[in-house]
């Protein structure tokens, strides 16, 4: 009876998620991030013998819903969904085989991988994959006759529902890989939810249904199946099993896999290919400022519209990090270069210059906060392009606690022009909205370091602590101006570039106020 509760509520989960795809993906994050390491940790419940094969297999499964949450539509692989397919069967094959039981079961195994097909499509947010009703039919009899022996009767749901039977029509087939994969999510969730203190039993063994009917239906299973792999030479499993090795074959040429990078595993290669490109935007955003930057100002000083232009760069920030983060693609680089760098102003440069002018005058109140301000640039600015390159590479995914803490770093540009009109009404919204971002770090930070290697990767924490440092030192900064004695002139609450551009316009003001002398 429990059983068939269960399965209804599941049947109605896993229906809705197919239509919506916020709510799997919600499914999936709680699903990784709650019980990875908890299945992991209790795998001392399971026989010596079978312990190797759960722990291959537990990976597997969350590594898949792990690369569901990562999918981007313009970056996703066809071909690792297929090797995600291949290994998941292969798995179960590889153990019925080694223990020399379910031979027939085995075969049927080798007759899905031999048929399936690489027609996986990402698009809108939506999963499809175009396998054939034959197939998934042949999937859920191999894979109840594979699992009888793994867990009692009573969670056969995960197959049995209607949203994974496919049985309203053939076209419904399109959605198994992903019903599929929700009803088994779903399944590890009731079953963390429902043991005690969160521990698993892992059982090798089941008196629910004997051996012999369980190798019946093996028979069965191949029996039945319209689908074939009878040409054993075809060079379908030279590539299915060629893809799947782990170790490279001998071959003649010793350099072979030994440069230093093929000692990477995939995380660190990872890693190695977000550090190069962030790094090449971070040079490209500071070659700017240092190449362009002055003939931009050298142009500007002759306009009077220079600090409009300036204005307008601030402002854009806003729109152009706004199109970096949402569009998980490469192309949203360029964005976030020139809203960075702000189109090539020398903002940074500008306070080490102002810094060097503030020494002539021994304001040494001023050097420290022009010093502050430009490394929390550099920072703030290195952190962003880290985070924001990995989540176009699609190494990143966008969770509600990044989402929560990049977005209103975000709002806070758009009050920027204020800065210019009204300082003191600028300086208090500026001062409330940071408030709102370090309140919003500090309740988000444990999420960061607990899912680095779920969501993001092992430097996403550093990331996010130099912009924390980077915002310290705006502040720092911020207080020193303060106490720093200048003249009482609203021009004086500028300093860097702002300084530059504000003492220019005032200039150009004045004289176009100022009577003609003939």
């Amino acid at each position: 009876l429990l059983g068939l509760h269960v399965g209804v509520v599941m049947e109605v989960l896993t229906s809705e998620s197919l239509k919506n795809s916020a709510l799997w993906k919600e499914i999936f994050t709680q699903i990784v991030r709650l019980e990875w390491d908890s299945s992991l940790n209790n795998l001392d419940s399971a026989a010596p013998e079978f312990r190797d094969f759960f722990e291959r297999k537990i990976n597997s499964i969350f590594q898949a819903m792990q690369r569901f949450l990562t999918l981007r539509e313009f970056n996703y692989d066809q071909r690792e969904f297929v090797l995600l397919i291949w290994l998941n069967i292969l798995e179960a094959a590889h153990e019925d085989w080694r223990r020399k039981i379910f031979g027939d079961n085995v075969i049927a195994a080798m007759v899905l991988n031999f048929n399936v097909n690489d027609l996986f499509t990402f698009e809108d947010s939506t999963v499809k994959w175009a396998l054939t009703k034959e197939w998934v039919d042949l999937y859920i009899s191999w894979n109840l006759a594979y699992v009888g022996r793994f867990q009692r009767i009573n969670t056969y749901h995960t197959l049995l529902i209607p949203s994974v039977l496919c049985s309203e029509n053939s076209e419904k087939s399109e959605d198994f890989i992903l019903a599929r994969s929700i009803s088994l999510g779903l399944n590890l969730l009731v079953r963390f939810a429902t043991t005690k203190e969160a521990t698993y039993t892992w059982s090798a063994q089941t008196n629910d249904v004997p051996v012999s009917l369980m190798q019946f239906q093996g028979q069965t299973n191949i029996d039945s199946t319209s689908l074939s792999a009878s040409d054993i030479s075809d060079r379908r499993w030279e590539e299915i099993f060629g893809s799947l090795l782990t170790e490279r074959t001998q071959t003649e040429w010793k350099l072979t896999d030994k440069a230093p990078l093929s000692y990477f595993d995939d995380a660190g290669f990872n890693c190695y290919v977000s550090f190069t490109v962030s790094f090449t935007m971070i040079l490209t955003g500071l070659g700017m400022e240092i190449h362009i930057g002055p003939e931009i100002v050298n142009y500007l000083k002759h306009d009077r519209n220079g600090l409009w232009f300036w204005i307008l760069a601030q402002f854009l920030f806003a729109f152009f990090s706004t199109v970096a983060i949402l569009a998980h693609s490469p192309f949203g680089l360029p964005f976030l270069v020139l809203g960075v760098w702000k189109f090539g102003f020398p903002e940074t440069i500008a306070y080490l210059r102002d810094a060097l002018d503030a020494s002539d005058k021994k304001h040494y109140k001023r050097i420290i906060a022009d010093v502050f301000n430009s490394l929390g640039l550099v920072l703030h600015h290195s952190s962003s392009v880290y985070v924001v390159v990995n989540l176009s590479l699609g190494f990143f995914t966008l969770t509600r606690d990044l989402s929560s803490v990049l977005l209103i770093l975000v709002i806070q540009h758009w009050f920027v022009p204020m800065k210019y009109f009204n300082t003191a009404m600028f300086t208090v919204i500026e001062l409330l909205l940071e408030i709102w971002w370090q309140w919003e770090f500090y309740s988000n930070f444990e999420n960061f370091v607990r899912d680095r290697n779920t969501f993001y990767d092992a430097f996403a924490p550093a990331a996010a602590a130099c912009m924390l440092f980077s915002h310290w030192l705006f502040l720092a900064a911020a207080a020193l101006e303060l106490l720093e004695s200048r003249k009482e002139s609203q021009e004086q609450y500028f300093v860097g570039l702002d300084a530059y551009l504000v003492r220019k316009a005032n200039k150009k003001l004045r004289r176009v106020s100022s009577p003609t002398k003939k």
